[in-house]
């Protein structure tokens, strides 16, 4: 989970802080599916993470929700907070005495990010055809995958692990 899932959470927390990740404490279980669990993986997670200045991040990853797919963050800031929420299946609101119903999230990853993998292949091609440099680089990938090998050396330790700044992928 750590290495498949939660590594596009590690690498957008760090874009988000601007900062390197130093160390990550996480837990996990497989509480939903066994044939998970007997793969030797976790359908459950809860994760933080602190930066190089301290700024901490937490994040729940889970295989499955009981609703569709879904993804939100918060952000809270010394002066104000930012949410975004899932993408829904359709903009209406039944709204009644008994409370509001809304459609569902998104079904999969998907048919969320649909408009963002078509723009990313776009800008590729338009990077390839202009020879301009890539917008994230290989030390991108390096930095989400450092936080995702001290997610499961925690998880195994059941204490917090710093980032290995020599760790490298073998």
């Amino acid at each position: 989970m750590f290495r498949d899932q939660a590594i596009h959470d590690f690498d957008m927390a760090r874009y988000l802080t601007g900062e390197e990740i130093a160390t990550v404490y996480a837990v996990g279980r497989s509480m939903i599916d066994p044939g998970i669990g007997a793969a030797g993986d976790i359908d459950c997670a809860m994760i933080t993470l602190t930066t190089a200045s301290g700024r901490m991040v937490s994040m729940n990853n889970q295989r499955r929700a009981p609703f569709g797919y879904d993804q939100r963050l918060e952000a809270f800031c010394a002066r104000e907070s930012f949410f975004i929420d899932n993408r829904r299946r359709d903009v209406v609101t039944d709204g009644a005495a008994s409370g509001y119903l809304a459609a569902p999230p998104e079904n999969h990853f998907i048919e969320r990010f649909a408009d963002a993998y078509r723009a990313e292949m776009e800008t590729f091609v338009a990077m390839i055809a202009r020879g301009a440099p890539p917008l994230a680089g290989i030390r991108d990938g390096l930095e989400a995958q450092r936080p995702a090998e001290a997610a499961v050396v925690s998880m195994a330790s059941g204490l917090p692990d710093g980032v290995d700044r020599n760790w490298r992928p073998a």
